[in-house]
């Protein structure tokens, strides 16, 4: 089974609403995702518990606004912890400066 691959490039969010809004798109949450971190953990998680091989890529923080950093520092905590709690999923921190 092939992985379904999943680029999240960060590069253009300016703010909280807009990163959100990213992942938002790139996973095809419902409308009634809550974009806080509580919500993106609930949405990962029904996701993430589908039989499916899953490679998530995020790019792009090298370049994102400075001022959303210590917030992404907590959205990658997620990931982080949907990586060691599933083990169909892996992510990719990718740095391409």
């Amino acid at each position: 089974m092939q992985p379904k691959r999943i680029e999240l490039d960060v590069s253009r969010c300016s703010c909280c609403e807009e990163l959100h809004e990213t992942i938002k798109q790139a996973f095809d949450f419902p409308e009634y995702y809550g974009k806080n971190l509580d919500a993106l953990w609930d949405c990962l998680r029904d996701v993430f518990a589908k039989e499916q091989l899953w490679e998530i890529s995020i790019s792009g923080m090298e370049r994102m606004n400075e001022e959303l950093w210590p917030y992404m520092q907590e959205v990658l905590k997620v990931f982080a912890q949907a990586d060691r709690e599933f083990p169909n999923v892996k992510v990719l921190l990718i740095n391409k400066e």
